[in-house]
């Protein structure tokens, strides 16, 4: 791995960014009633929602970061960021934390690391034909 950043690699880092910022973005807007914790129902959409963003955010980190970043490294951001999404809810309005959306967030980020592991594959497939 090389240690320098060119404009190119500045520049694939962005979506992963922006799509962070977005995720921050709606994990601040507050839910208009005051709600209970929900009953775990592991087919409730909520949590298939968590899954499909944080695999987004797992695939666009990275394609923005594997270059330079060990995968390690990466997976562990990723945790630690679904975990400061959750504690960040505590202090907004009508949110609150719940550790199965950790979960959920965690393996949708994990997913989003497989599948771009996947694309990897097949890139490395497509170029030896």
């Amino acid at each position: 791995m090389e240690n320098q950043w060119s404009l190119f690699d500045i520049i694939k880092t962005l979506p992963g960014i922006a799509f962070g910022v977005f995720i921050i973005i709606l994990s601040s807007i507050s839910i208009p009633k005051t709600i209970e914790p929900p009953i775990i129902d592991l087919f409730d959409i909520n949590y298939i929602l968590h899954i499909i963003e944080f695999a987004i955010f797992g695939l666009l980190i990275f394609f923005g970061f594997s270059q330079k970043v060990k995968s390690k490294y990466i997976i562990i951001f990723l945790c630690f960021f679904a975990l400061s999404d959750e504690i960040h809810q505590l202090f907004v309005p009508n949110r609150y934390f719940d550790i199965i959306d950790l979960f959920f967030d965690i393996l949708g980020g994990l997913l989003g690391y497989l599948f771009y592991s996947f694309l990897l594959i097949l890139k490395q497939r497509y170029k030896k034909n």
